[in-house]
């Protein structure tokens, strides 16, 4: 007896965990679709940089502050950081493999070279305009969330890097004249 007993209130315990397992993931399911709506239209909440075949680069970036200026413009410092690092990453990409292609005597290996195009590299930000900005009060922190796109065209960005490159004329040309820019 006791054994049919202990089988029912383990059915018991069981069903109520199903019961209450099934509640909360509707639950999760509603909360998380409603945040994916907190998002404004232009932001693009999956990816942080995005190089797009006009010749724009884009980074995005969302910021928590206790008012709506200061979190818009912490969101637009982060997303030029990312707009950086997106940027940087590619140069880099783009430098080894002409390096490859073009072997020792293009000067692309050389320590001077590499530090000077990284160096070169933190001056995007500057160069990096304020597309879009916004910012929505958020609920569970008692402040704003700031959204910002920050954009720099393949133009704007080759007129900094030449002048940043100008020691480097040499390698830097033929870094830009390599199959491997055309990535790039």
């Amino acid at each position: 007896m006791k054994l049919t007993q202990f089988a029912a209130v383990i059915t018991l315990a069981m069903s109520f965990l199903i019961l209450v397992s099934c509640s909360g993931t509707s639950d999760l399911a509603t909360r998380t679709g409603s945040k994916a709506s907190a998002y404004p239209e232009w932001y693009n909440a999956h990816q942080t940089f995005i190089a797009d075949s006009a010749g724009v680069f884009s980074g995005y970036a969302t910021a928590l502050a206790g008012d709506s200026a200061a979190a818009v413009q912490k969101a637009f410092s982060h997303a030029a950081a990312e707009l950086q690092a997106g940027i940087s990453g590619r140069l880099e990409s783009v430098r080894k493999k002409a390096a490859d292609e073009l072997g020792n005597r293009s000067g692309l290996n050389t320590a001077g070279f590499i530090v000077t195009l990284r160096n070169a590299e933190t001056h995007i930000a500057g160069a990096s305009e304020k597309v879009h900005a916004d910012a929505n009060s958020n609920t569970s922190y008692s402040g704003y969330r700031g959204f910002a796109e920050a954009k720099v065209s393949r133009e704007a960005l080759m007129s900094q890097l030449d002048k940043a490159m100008r020691r480097y004329r040499t390698a830097w040309s033929a870094m830009k004249t390599s199959q491997a820019f055309a990535e790039f």
